[in-house]
């Protein structure tokens, strides 16, 4: 019980920096905080989830679920809502169970019935067809978390905004590929080429199986290096940059690689943070009493 609540105060801490960082207009750190919380919230959850010891258990498959929700993770929600239900929770949490499983199951209807038309979206852009299934769940999980609720027409804004986006990171790669005879910036060349980051284990292990660029861009933000002068080394636009750095938490997150979630947060200037603020168990989804 004292490692899950250790996790469960880490999420409460990134929740924390994920409302500063909405209220500064940082939409991209929002929902970077907003990923990181739910996966230690869940795995805080996934300890106790064996166990009958109520009503701790519920609260925490409560509030994974609730977190699962609003990042987008809604297949998570329901299993977590659902495996919530079946242990004894007390009769309001287990109200709050039921009113996110039926959240959930709603927007799993809705995605069944879009998804189609998404993924058709990208079968008809020949440059993106081969990438249309894993672009088409891109859209839809960005669109889950900026939208309430997913309209057809909305989800497809959102996925022209991934197809330009990938589009874009494509010219750029191509882009680097041209300029690769050019001598690389010796600000940052250094760091770009390092192989020995202090990371745990696992995650050098998954970064071996990441792309090229992908690696080399979580590297050298591991190094303290800005989304500026990762995106100067790579010879790519910022938003690549941060494109980047997006798609490898993704790919940690997806991995559920260990010790992914014991690393500090990023900022936008590249400086590291840690969490020092430990916060107390709470009883209501993500929200403090």
């Amino acid at each position: 019980m004292k490692r899950a609540s250790e996790l469960h105060d880490k999420a409460m801490a990134r929740i924390d920096h994920a409302l500063i960082e909405r209220a500064r207009g940082k939409s991209i750190l929002y929902q970077r905080n907003l990923r990181e919380a739910f996966q230690l919230e869940r795995e805080a959850a996934l300890l106790v989830a064996r166990t009958d010891l109520e009503p701790s258990r519920s609260v925490l498959l409560r509030s994974a679920a609730a977190l699962a929700i609003d990042s987008g993770e809604i297949e998570e929600a329901r299993k977590l809502a659902a495996r919530g239900l079946q242990g004894n929770p007390p009769p309001e949490i287990a109200d709050e169970l039921r009113a996110t499983l039926g959240r959930a199951e709603a927007e799993l209807a809705k995605f069944k019935e879009l998804y189609p038309t998404v993924r058709q979206f990208f079968l008809n852009s020949d440059d993106l067809q081969h990438d249309a299934n894993r672009l088409a769940q891109i859209a839809f999980r960005n669109a889950y978390r900026e939208l309430r609720p997913a309209s057809l027409p909305a989800v497809l804004e959102v996925a022209d905004r991934v197809a330009r986006k990938e589009r874009r990171a494509r010219r750029d790669r191509a882009g680097m590929r041209v300029a690769s005879r050019h001598p690389p910036d010796p600000d940052v060349s250094a760091a770009q080429s390092r192989r020995d980051v202090d990371l745990p284990e696992p995650l050098h292990q998954a970064l071996a199986d990441f792309p090229d660029q992908v690696r080399r861009c979580f590297l050298m933000r591991m190094e303290r290096l800005s989304f500026r002068q990762v995106a100067r080394s790579l010879r790519v636009s910022v938003d690549s940059a941060k494109s980047l750095w997006d798609e490898a938490v993704l790919r940690f997150s997806n991995l559920a690689v260990p010790g992914f979630q014991d690393l500090a947060a990023i900022d936008e200037g590249g400086e590291i943070k840690s969490d020092t603020t430990r916060k107390p168990m709470v009883g209501a989804g993500h929200q403090r009493g």
